[in-house]
């Protein structure tokens, strides 16, 4: 496997082809995994965008998504860039049931708004290595996107002859971004030699941190097997229910972190900031004694 082969695949540009060539065995060290390195990146095009909208909607990357759970054309504009998927169902009459036609990814790099775009790059890749394995499942007519540990799930429908998906909700979201935030935090502290920190989803990265206190052997691991294979089985043997009552609760400090990132003034903040101060002050002892009674019944057994 190397990196080289995808560069010559896609004739990605020398700016880029540095760039992978010098991120490339970072990513391999810290996943442990250089298949799934290799084979998100030699089937996810890397896309440099002047306007990441109108790249989107160039490269149709949008979907047949109900307009609801699409940001707006600002919003999009002003993203650092993000890695794009765009699933095709189908509804097969035979079978009277949906299925999945194909899927699309993309990694999209807003040239816009990014001035160094190598933790981006490293942050979308990360994504895409932990999306690429069995990223859909259908059920009747709901069908489900892995993303590491989040999972959005769709209702389906036709319309007009044309399978449309309609989004339910996301559980593990708030999860899922801190983790990649730490991860692109670690990984391009590797690769700049600088003790690297991001500035994006503060509040729920130390927040996500937390898990990491209770001295649980190999839970790294069993985080990147749940990620990279959508399987929570261990993190349930270990955390029982307690686990998805953590992830609860970073979905609701992760709508917190995306309040106060949009707010306007200093005003807004601090009232974001109470607001998330008081649900955690509440929130994470009930949480966390969860955890630690889960964790000592598992030492009981």
């Amino acid at each position: 496997m190397n990196v080289n082969s995808i560069i010559e695949k896609y004739g990605y540009n020398e700016e880029l082809a540095s760039n992978l060539r010098n991120i490339y065995p970072y990513l391999v060290s810290y996943f442990k995994d250089e298949q799934a390195v290799f084979n998100a990146l030699n089937n996810i095009p890397i896309v440099f965008c002047e306007d990441l909208y109108d790249c989107l909607v160039e490269h149709d990357m949008l979907g047949a998504l109900d307009e609801g759970a699409i940001a707006s054309p600002d919003v999009i504009r002003d993203a650092f860039g993000g890695h794009i998927t765009n699933p095709q169902f189908k509804y097969n009459v035979e079978s009277n049931s949906f299925e999945l036609a194909e899927s699309r990814q993309m990694i999209a790099l807003n040239t816009k708004t990014i001035t160094d775009f190598e933790p981006t790059l490293i942050h979308e890749i990360c994504h895409a290595v932990k999306s690429y394995n069995n990223q859909y499942k259908v059920d009747g007519n709901i069908a489900t996107e892995y993303s590491g540990l989040a999972r959005r799930n769709y209702s389906l429908s036709v319309e007009n002859g044309v399978v449309k998906r309609n989004l339910i909700d996301e559980p593990g979201i708030g999860f899922e971004e801190a983790l990649t935030e730490l991860a692109e935090e670690r990984v391009y502290s590797m690769v700049s030699g600088i003790d690297y920190h991001s500035a994006n989803y503060n509040i729920t990265k130390e927040v996500a941190k937390r898990i990491f206190n209770y001295g649980i052997d190999d839970l790294q691991n069993m985080i990147f097997e749940a990620q990279m294979y959508h399987d929570n089985s261990k993190l349930e043997a270990v955390f029982g229910d307690s686990f998805y009552e953590y992830i609860n609760m970073l979905d609701k400090v992760y709508g917190y972190n995306i309040d106060y990132n949009d707010c306007e003034t200093k005003m807004d903040q601090v009232n974001v900031l109470r607001t998330y101060e008081s649900y955690i002050e509440n929130q994470y002892p009930l949480v966390d004694q969860m955890i630690r009674n889960k964790l000592s019944s598992n030492m009981d057994m």
